[in-house]
């Protein structure tokens, strides 16, 4: 089940997880290798802003110019600047982060899908 709605400051924001999983997967794998505390906050505040892209309070990503991280910054000077604490842009972040890890797919399922060309004959070579 995914977030549909967040608070920041005092107002409730109806939100929607990205539909690509491609931009679901770049984000999920910066922000799960990524062992500085500055780079997790960029991809909280990004996380925070493709969730609100119907919104148009934040900036626009535009992931073939720039990477997850770079947006983040952006968003969260703009955060920052609308008197949003660090801490809320962290937890608000880190919960629609792990909403798209979610939606990635994982080893189980592609041990259930694996096995998809199935042989009818044990030698192809006989006709």
């Amino acid at each position: 089940m995914s977030i549909e709605k967040i608070t920041l400051g005092n107002k409730d924001f109806s939100v929607q997880k990205p539909d690509s999983i491609a931009l679901c997967f770049e984000f999920v794998i910066e922000w799960s290798t990524s062992e500085s505390p500055v780079k997790n906050a960029r991809l909280c505040a990004a996380a925070i802003g493709v969730y609100l892209d119907k919104h148009a309070i934040l900036p626009k990503y535009k992931p073939l110019k720039e990477s997850p991280s770079e947006y983040g910054y952006k968003c969260l000077d703009r955060l920052l600047s609308l008197k949003i604490q660090g801490s809320e842009v962290y937890e608000k972040g880190t919960s629609l982060l792990t909403d798209m890890a979610s939606s990635l797919p994982t080893d189980q399922g592609v041990e259930e899908k694996k096995d998809f060309f199935h042989s009818t004959s044990t030698d192809s070579t006989n006709l």
